[in-house]
């Protein structure tokens, strides 16, 4: 597999996330989503090795009590582009987020933090 990344939510918001979409332009996990977050948990993707595309997607959860919805996202780029990753909180109660990792190199390891407001 080429272009490999590891993803981890850090769930620090004290409400329990479900899975409820997943949408993958590139790439293939080779370990899917958790279907429900609780604290933390992880998943990783790849692409094909004999593409020119690094991994491209996102993931959607939503609090168990329905409160707020969250997309995470990620851009593995191949090359020299540079890759992104983003969290989109959706909802009424908002809440933070941070993004920690190695975001360059050919493997990368991100972890998305969410907080309360």
């Amino acid at each position: 597999m080429g272009r490999p990344v590891d993803m981890t939510v850090n769930n620090f918001t004290g409400k329990t996330l479900i899975l409820i979409g997943i949408d993958v332009e590139h790439g293939k996990f080779t370990e899917a989503p958790p279907k429900e977050i609780i604290f933390s948990q992880a998943w990783a993707c790849a692409s094909k090795s004999d593409t020119m595309m690094g991994p491209k997607g996102s993931a959607t959860y939503a609090a168990q009590d329905r409160s707020f919805q969250v997309e995470f996202s990620w851009d593995h780029a191949y090359g020299s582009s540079s890759s992104t990753y983003q969290v989109s909180p959706r909802s009424n109660e908002s809440v933070l987020y941070d993004i920690k990792g190695v975001f360059t190199g050919h493997k990368q390891s991100i972890q998305f933090q969410l907080m309360p407001v």
